[in-house]
């Protein structure tokens, strides 16, 4: 029992520490890849509306058109909730916030090694996939029971896909690699697929990536950090095709060592990061990329980050653009939810506006 939990705990902490490290070391460093070319759209977003955060301990728990919800990493049971309406014909505001603590029922004391929040409509999740325990409850009324409790499996990341599943990146028992998986409120409770990963080096570091689902198309995307890929697949986790991006690193460029006295496996070399964040919204995977284009200029991007956004359904690069830095640095996560792109740095959140023009139907964009 003790080894998946050491594994995933080692496995989740090196995660979000690399995700960490190379978000500064990527303010500061720029690599070049001069064997592709991005289309650079100028006009992609405006009616720009921000608010300081004062922490930069804020993570995207979810997102609607009305709402965004901000947990937060150093106070687990702590939602902040910004409320947005239209500002006049340009843009979007920020009216207020509310600050919630949640509560769990029948529950004294929450025990915990990771938790994370997360917000699908109507309700927000309680997850932590090291214990491993689930809890749900109705936004509004922020109250969370046990959900699925005695039938969870160890987990990294988990996402809900609806309000009796979800989808899940865990390590497998059999292979110590990362796979990926589904709970379910029915039998088979517990299902993971393996062969959707594919191996380069390790089955650990080479196949990390991140875990999305679009509830528009009812599509689930994972994408690899360090490879030139995307998988595009059904609820159920069958692949519908394998897709890339347009960078040319398809082979992970990562090494790994085992730390025997600890039981733990930690990267013994800087990777080389493709995809640095991600978000999808209907039927479009918007993808953050640290590298430098053959067609761009080198001190432009030094104080802006590419955007990449490529269309889900027949998987074609569409176009680029630019989001600026905010006091230097490059943001952290990004959401786009309808018109909006949601941007958070450090301890600043903004939302923009999107030019609809580019992102309705990318089929008849003209530039």
């Amino acid at each position: 029992m003790k080894k998946p939990i050491i594994l995933l705990s080692g496995c989740a902490i090196l995660s979000s520490l690399l995700v960490v490290v190379l978000y500064g070391f990527s303010n500061h460093y720029i690599r070049k890849n001069n064997s592709f070319l991005r289309v650079i759209v100028k006009d992609a977003f405006y009616g720009i509306s921000g608010k300081d955060l004062k922490y930069n301990s804020y993570y995207i728990a979810g997102t609607t058109r009305r709402h965004v919800y901000l947990a937060n990493v150093t106070a687990p049971l702590h939602l902040l909730v910004l409320n947005t309406k239209e500002k006049d014909s340009t843009g979007i505001a920020i009216t207020d916030s509310t600050e919630i603590t949640l509560q769990i029922k029948n529950l004294e004391r929450l025990t915990y090694k990771r938790p994370r929040i997360s917000v699908l409509e109507p309700y927000f999740y309680i997850m932590d996939g090291v214990m491993p325990s689930l809890y749900r409850g109705k936004l509004n009324e922020w109250e969370a029971d046990s959900f699925m409790f005695d039938k969870a499996a160890y987990f990294i990341d988990g996402i809900p896909v609806s309000a009796r599943s979800f989808a899940i990146k865990s390590i497998s028992g059999l292979t110590n690699e990362q796979i990926l998986g589904r709970i379910k409120a029915d039998s088979p409770y517990v299902k993971f697929t393996p062969g959707i990963l594919q191996k380069q080096i390790d089955g650990k570091f080479c196949t990390d990536g991140m875990l999305h689902y679009d509830r528009a198309e009812g599509k689930l995307i994972y994408l690899y950090y360090y490879r030139n890929q995307y998988i595009v697949m059904d609820t159920s986790m069958n692949v519908t095709y394998r897709g890339n991006t347009i960078d040319t690193v398809s082979h992970a460029q990562v090494s790994g060592a085992k730390i025997s006295s600890e039981g733990s496996y930690t990267m013994s070399t800087p990777p080389v990061t493709v995809n640095e964040t991600s978000c999808v919204s209907n039927g479009l995977l918007f993808v953050k990329s640290p590298l430098l284009s053959k067609n761009e200029d080198e001190n432009a991007f030094k104080w802006q980050s590419a955007v990449d956004v490529y269309d889900l359904e027949n998987g074609t690069y569409q176009f680029s653009f630019y989001v600026p830095k905010f006091e230097g640095k490059s943001f952290r996560e990004f959401r786009v939810v309808e018109d909006r792109l949601i941007v958070l740095y450090d301890h600043h959140l903004e939302i923009n506006e999107l030019n609809m023009k580019y992102f309705s139907k990318p089929e008849s964009i003209v530039f």
